[in-house]
């Protein structure tokens, strides 16, 4: 009997512990960054200026995680599954490109309507605090729906640098 299955199956088991591994240190770097962001920041923006940034930073990551974290977590595992049966990704991905696009557009579309009390309500007046968050929100759609994609790939090497960079 052959110890070739049990190699291949004992060499994919390593591959995705280092994978593991490297996600992990991944997502760990991510969160020393921002937090060595803002601990810079504190020091060297006034008290107010530090306080309108934390804000905006809070309205992103809030918004972002309740709208595409979802999505991001639909098209990873009905991408892996379609993998595992042998299907393609194609009905995965368009329906959750049609609902991250009707989410992006909606989250617009309500932003630009609430414009004035984001801006003046949230964001102490400040026009372009405003901006950076509406443009950030929709950057953020593509780098979620790039995120899912990747994970139901199992291209954890580049999703862990996407993590790293959005």
């Amino acid at each position: 009997m052959s110890d070739a299955p049990e190699k291949a199956a004992e060499s994919r088991t390593r591959a995705y512990g280092r994978t593991a591994g490297f996600l992990t240190i991944g997502v760990g770097l991510t969160g020393i960054f921002t937090y060595a962001y803002f601990l810079i920041a504190s020091h060297d923006l006034s008290k107010d200026s530090y306080g309108e940034i934390t804000v905006l930073w809070s309205a992103v990551f809030i918004t972002v995680s309740t709208l595409y974290r979802p999505v991001d977590q639909l098209l990873s595992r009905h991408i892996s599954e379609h993998i595992e049966r042998g299907e393609t990704d194609v009905g995965p991905v368009r329906v959750a490109a049609k609902i991250q696009g009707c989410l992006a557009l909606g989250f617009a579309i309500a932003a630009l309507i609430l414009k004035g009390p984001l801006e003046n309500g949230l964001l102490s007046g400040n026009s372009t605090l405003y901006w950076v968050y509406f443009s950030s929100v929709l950057f953020y759609a593509a780098s979620y729906f790039a995120r899912g994609y990747l994970a139901g790939h199992q291209q954890f090497g580049l999703f862990t640098t996407l993590i790293r960079r959005a």
